[in-house]
């Protein structure tokens, strides 16, 4: 036709092998996180001022547990423990958290 063509609309669907990334896997060490304890101040928790202990995430290590209410902070997020529960750093050092 003299108009051309025009393409609304291309899909394209590709495949290839991975290799499977290794992961890091650290020995896990007791369960006292004190040494990443960076001191305490007031935090708002469920509707009231509550003196909470506050953590350095970086010097978390694996094994460790902390129970809320607490927050633990890096240089650029924090992670805030409410009442109930309790975050465990797994031996990927992932931060899982359950309840208590």
């Amino acid at each position: 036709p003299r108009g051309g063509i025009e393409i609304i609309t291309l899909a394209i669907r590709g495949e290839a092998e991975t290799i499977k990334p290794i992961l890091a896997k650290f020995e896990l060490s007791q369960s006292d996180p004190s040494i990443a304890k960076k001191g305490r101040r007031e935090v708002y928790f469920e509707g009231k001022w509550t003196q909470t202990d506050v953590f350095e995430m970086d010097k978390i290590s694996a094994g460790n547990i902390i129970e809320g209410p607490a927050v633990v902070e890096s240089w650029n997020t924090a992670l805030i423990i409410p009442y109930g529960r309790k975050v465990t750093r797994d031996e990927y050092l992932n931060f899982v958290m359950e309840e208590l």
